[in-house]
């Protein structure tokens, strides 16, 4: 997702000066595009480890998520003291008919109708929703550490995957691919 982008993509583009053969270009999507194409040389997936026995699956950590509101949102609604607390608050999720990974299958889940005010496909739009105080909504951590918003419920467990780098193994030692891959253990 762009998130994720958003979060790997600066470290990998550091190396840009000194690797002139290396060019970048970064596909977003919830969507899962197979490396055996030869259209995707590095993948970093979210969840399950993939399992298929030609990738080369290495850990990236793991991202966590908690339920979030910027000081413009709070000003304007007040802060919820819990999931009970939620009459007249606006919560940005996923489309009703859209992916049910993760922290959007959880917000989707968990909260009723009336407050599920704001929607879309795109993680990226419900991520500005949120920082720009339009909404309540889910957010990684370290994004919201980053952006100073404040955590409504941040519970371990509420919502955490492990973070895979994937390579296919027949491209998994070309030097472009280890200089990209060096770069995302450093991040």
């Amino acid at each position: 997702t762009s998130l994720m982008a958003q979060t790997f993509l600066p470290y990998v583009a550091a190396e840009l000066p000194t690797s002139r053969g290396l060019f970048i270009e970064c596909v977003t999507g919830l969507g899962f595009e197979a490396l055996e194409s030869g259209h995707v040389d590095i993948a970093i997936r979210v969840g399950q480890k993939p399992s298929v026995p030609e990738y080369v699956v290495q850990s990236l950590g793991e991202i966590r998520f908690g339920l979030y509101a910027s000081a413009a949102y709070i000003a304007r609604y007040g802060k919820p003291n819990d999931l009970n607390d939620l009459k007249g608050h606006i919560v940005a999720g996923s489309l009703k008919d859209g992916p049910r990974v993760g922290p959007l299958a959880w917000t989707l889940d968990t909260f009723p109708e009336d407050n599920l005010r704001l929607r879309s496909d795109d993680a990226q739009v419900l991520e500005t929703l949120v920082l720009e105080g339009h909404a309540l909504g889910t957010l990684p951590t370290y994004l919201a550490s980053k952006a100073n918003m404040t955590a409504v419920l941040v519970e371990p467990g509420l919502w955490t995957a492990p973070l895979w780098v994937v390579t296919h193994r027949a491209a998994h030692r070309l030097r472009r691919i280890q200089t990209c891959l060096v770069a995302l253990n450093y991040s």
